[in-house]
């Protein structure tokens, strides 16, 4: 992750000759006292200090210009040093990381498709999984990867690619762990957002997260559906002139009600397996008038602490909750 500035040798005697000449002044200054200097010397001192000081600033911009950023291709142990000139009047980490971020060679936004490519191309998988932690530590070390600007801007990437509609294509999965004894991911998420603040677990292939996902789907008891039920004296699903029902015959069914409990640790991926098992049907309906509302229920034995009550209560606010919602003491 490292980038070098270096001194042009044709600047560096100017540098020396300044900083000496700073050096000779701060040492008459600590010696005003010995050398009995008046007031007009010693106001004479400061000046001279403070300009010295100032032309060692200058030329310490002046003389380190030179960027030297290492790079490597994969499998190659040859280094390749890229030097070029970063100038300007500002502090020299400024200038060098804008010089960095203009060329690329320095990351600051990183997105999720992009480390999908550089996942593959390495390729970086280990199997067909890679564990967050060990994906930061291969950024950090290895000169044919980006250079990114710290670990924020790798689980930004990572939230990214998880998040896109075409993960299948473009990005890949999460999971939060991985079971070791069957193989199979703990809390695998797709297709959906995701928060992520620390590098903790586990990014696998699109076609095995899909693989599993099917599985998981396929596992689920199918719903039960109900035929029409015809008067007392009808078998079911029978009108009375002995056929069955035609859909004009049937009572239009012009309501839903459903009521169902997310779990909370993994509230992202059960609102979207809902939204997309059942919202996105109704939704569908031409003139249907589909209202999604989200209620939550916590008791806490122990009471909440003072700044979750606070945080809580103000981002209800935000998020504009019902007036009514609140904690209770009892």
């Amino acid at each position: 992750m490292l980038a070098f500035l270096a001194a042009d040798v044709a600047r560096v005697d100017e540098l020396r000759d300044a900083a000496r000449t700073a050096l000779d002044w701060d040492s008459i200054h600590r010696d005003r006292d010995s050398l009995r200097l008046d007031s007009v010397q010693l106001a004479q001192i400061d000046t001279r200090r403070r300009e010295w000081n100032e032309t060692v600033d200058q030329r310490i911009g002046e003389a380190y210009q030179w960027l030297l950023v290492p790079s490597a291709a994969p499998g190659s142990p040859e280094i390749t040093w890229d030097a070029t000139r970063a100038s300007g009047a500002d502090p020299l980490a400024v200038r060098a990381s804008r010089r960095l971020r203009s060329e690329e060679a320095l990351i600051t936004a990183y997105s999720g498709a992009r480390l999908r490519m550089d996942l593959d191309r390495t390729p970086l998988w280990r199997d067909d999984r890679v564990s967050v932690r060990d994906l930061w530590s291969f950024f950090s070390q290895y000169l044919y990867l980006p250079r990114l600007r710290d670990a924020g801007v790798l689980l930004d990437a990572i939230t990214d690619g998880v998040a896109l509609m075409t993960w299948r294509q473009d990005g890949f999965a999460y999971a939060d762990a991985v079971d070791e004894v069957s193989g199979r991911f703990v809390g695998l998420r797709a297709g959906e957002g995701l928060v992520l603040a620390d590098p903790v677990g586990w990014l696998v292939r699109s076609d095995v997260a899909e693989a599993q996902l099917d599985a998981q789907r396929a596992e689920r008891p199918s719903p039960t559906v109900i035929a029409p039920v015809g008067p007392p004296d009808s078998p079911a699903g029978v009108s009375p002139s002995g056929r069955a029902p035609d859909l004009a015959e049937q009572a239009a069914m012009r309501r839903f009600f459903g009521s169902v409990d997310l779990d909370p640790t993994r509230l992202s991926r059960d609102a979207s397996e809902v939204a997309e098992a059942v919202v996105a049907h109704l939704n569908g309906l031409v003139g249907a008038d589909v209202r999604v509302t989200m209620e939550i229920h916590a008791e806490i034995p122990d009471g909440a602490p003072e700044d979750v009550v606070r945080t809580v209560t103000e981002n209800s606010i935000t998020l504009r909750f019902d007036p009514a919602t609140g904690f209770e003491a009892d």
